[in-house]
């Protein structure tokens, strides 16, 4: 997300999802929203997350239950953090 941030020279406020996509695309990330959303529940929790904001884990992610394609969803909510901070350090 801070990528995407400095891509677009935001200042004031966290990238649109179109935005996120575009520097992602054009930096050769392997992120997009659609992966923000399995990891984060919604795309705006990231957003929360970079403003410094609260972050609320989707009903799915505190259950843990399974999504689509079997997939079991993510019980722990800071595992999106956590994931989104090694990127975001490996990436620079």
């Amino acid at each position: 997300m801070r990528t995407a941030v400095e891509y677009h020279a935001i200042l004031d406020r966290a990238p649109t999802v179109k935005e996120f996509n575009t520097a992602c695309s054009s930096l050769g990330l392997d992120w997009d929203h659609n992966r923000v959303r399995r990891v984060w529940g919604r795309y705006r929790n990231l957003q929360q997350a970079l403003l410094g904001g609260r972050v609320v884990p989707t009903d799915a992610v505190r259950r843990g239950t399974r999504r689509r394609k079997g997939t079991l969803g993510e019980g722990d909510p800071l595992r999106g953090l956590r994931l989104f901070l090694a990127t975001e350090t490996a990436n620079g």
